[in-house]
């Protein structure tokens, strides 16, 4: 409760306390205290729910903005390092499939990007090359950041962004960002590089900038990708309930976060990545301040008031006892 609303709630006490004891009604001092108590109580309630409410209603919509600013800030970082594969995928050496001298090429943007650049062989499901090995290394076959049901249903207009994967050579969770290199409608190969999720957390922090509010990116699985609180802890478990997966790309619902505390939620999709941001606050919606604080008023009101009352007597007592001598 504001000290302007503090004032008037003992403003409005005061005033009428004072009515009733200017008035004719046959009322104790006693009553006059419970009463003004009843009155600040009630007032005290009332003002502390708006309160509350004005809060809560704050803190919702900043769910909203928190949770957009997070999408656009890493759709604009994956967007960055899709518009770089773009370029280098454009190589006449790997339109020739020259692919020892692109190899070079791969490698110096590599080099340059600090990324991790693989050429994956869709059809034959293997790594032509990985800029982490030599270009003649034994590669593992498959690609770890997507089943194969998902690599082969690759489109050559739309690019792939992985779920958050371990990789057993970096030992470490990543995500896979690849264009498609396609022919005649089919795509044949990726081209690829891993980002480091601790990339994407710098958005998801940027952008949680109220009190009490915590914005988490989750990929398609419901898997933590980024946390603006506690990351470390929480990257790579999967969230209560999979935002991604519903059925409208955003909204609000309650739920309960990874420690079982109830929270109000807003989330959003992004129709780059499919990921979701997943923006929220404690849920404080039965609230029971409204009432203490309610209580606690009206107590220290009865207790000024009898204090009041037992000084008021001590005195009149005293005054008829120098009266009487």
């Amino acid at each position: 409760m504001t000290d302007g609303v503090r004032e008037q709630v003992f403003r409005c006490a005061v005033e009428t306390a004072l009515k009733f004891r200017t008035s004719s009604l046959p009322l104790s001092k006693a009553w006059l205290t419970i009463a003004a108590a009843v009155l600040v109580s009630g007032v005290t309630y009332t003002a502390t729910c708006l309160e509350v409410s004005r809060v809560r209603d704050e803190q919702l919509a900043a769910l909203d903005a928190q949770a957009h600013f997070a999408v656009v800030s890493f759709d604009s970082k994956i967007e960055v390092e899709l518009q770089q594969l773009r370029d280098l995928a454009s190589s006449d050496r790997l339109k020739r499939r020259q692919f020892e001298e692109f190899y070079k090429e791969a490698s110096f943007f590599a080099q340059r990007t600090r990324r991790q650049v693989v050429l994956h062989d869709v059809a034959r499901n293997t790594q032509v090359f990985n800029t982490a090995y030599p270009i003649n290394a034994r590669l593992e076959e498959g690609a770890r950041f997507a089943q194969k049901s998902v690599i082969d249903g690759l489109k050559p207009d739309r690019p792939f962004i992985s779920n958050i994967f371990y990789a057993k050579l970096a030992q470490k969770n990543l995500i896979a960002v690849a264009v498609p290199i396609s022919e005649e409608g089919r795509v044949l190969y990726l081209l690829a590089v891993a980002l480091d999720p601790i990339e994407i957390l710098a958005a998801v922090k940027e952008g949680t900038f109220v009190k009490d509010t915590v914005t988490t990116i989750t990929d398609r699985n419901g898997v933590v990708l980024a946390r603006s609180v506690d990351n470390d802890k929480y990257v790579g478990r999967s969230a209560p309930s999979n935002s991604a997966a519903r059925s409208e790309k955003s909204g609000r619902f309650k739920g309960k976060n990874l420690d079982g505390i109830p929270i109000d939620i807003f989330y959003l999709q992004s129709e780059l990545t499919g990921w979701a941001a997943v923006s929220f606050t404690p849920d404080r919606s039965d609230s029971r301040w409204p009432l203490i604080a309610a209580l606690l008023a009206g107590l220290v009101v009865t207790l000024l008031g009898s204090v009041s009352v037992i000084l008021l007597n001590a005195s009149r007592r005293r005054s008829s006892g120098t009266g009487a001598s």
